[in-house]
């Protein structure tokens, strides 16, 4: 019985009882609690030369999150959202590599076996179909957490919320809020958060 061992031994220590069937989940859930923002930057300096996914990669090839982590960056919120934990893309990526099954091909992210990890989610989608502001609306109601890619495909961010026809994001890019047209916007990668209908 933890609680009876520390009521005797540690009788004004605060504890936090942890449970979970995920290595990955617990890390997350060890950080500190957020006390800021969920909005996260690829460009922060604090992480933005970082160099990331399976592999290192030579100075010279510029994988780095500053770079490339755009996706790592929105999933990244994502879990800062969902955990309240002060988890950054750095750490997220940790996570992934040592999981084996986060990235392809160095630091593409795979979505489809990095989502399980979090036994928060039971179900992940990703495609690259448009979709209007009413949709994305619906997918958010019914439990969706959501990555929207650009249209050209150069760029992930993530949705924040949806008004009528204007999607509000917070671009991983430099972290601020913003609002775009869905047609802006083409294709998902989506968590859905275990419970919700």
């Amino acid at each position: 019985d933890l609680r009876g061992w520390y009521d005797e031994v540690y009788p004004a220590a605060e504890y936090r009882a942890i449970e979970t069937d995920s290595p990955w989940e617990m890390a997350v859930q060890v950080l500190p609690p957020l006390e800021e923002d969920i909005a996260l930057a690829q460009k922060d300096s604090r992480w933005a030369a970082y160099d990331f996914g399976a592999e290192p990669d030579p100075p010279s090839n510029q994988e780095t999150i500053g770079r490339y982590g755009c996706f790592l960056t929105g999933f990244a919120i994502i879990l800062r959202k969902i955990y309240g934990r002060d988890l950054t893309p750095p750490l997220l990526d940790k996570l992934l590599v040592a999981a084996g099954t986060g990235y392809i091909n160095d630091n593409f992210m795979a979505w489809e076996t990095a989502v399980p990890l979090f036994p928060v989610f039971d179900g992940q989608l990703k495609d690259n179909l448009s979709r209007s502001g009413r949709e994305l609306q619906r997918l958010q109601e019914d439990g969706w957490e959501i990555v929207l890619r650009r249209a050209d495909g150069g760029h992930f961010v993530y949705l924040e919320r949806v008004d009528g026809n204007t999607l509000h994001i917070i671009d991983t890019w430099d972290g601020k809020r913003k609002a775009h047209s869905p047609s802006a916007y083409r294709g998902i990668r989506a968590a859905h958060i275990k419970g919700r209908s």
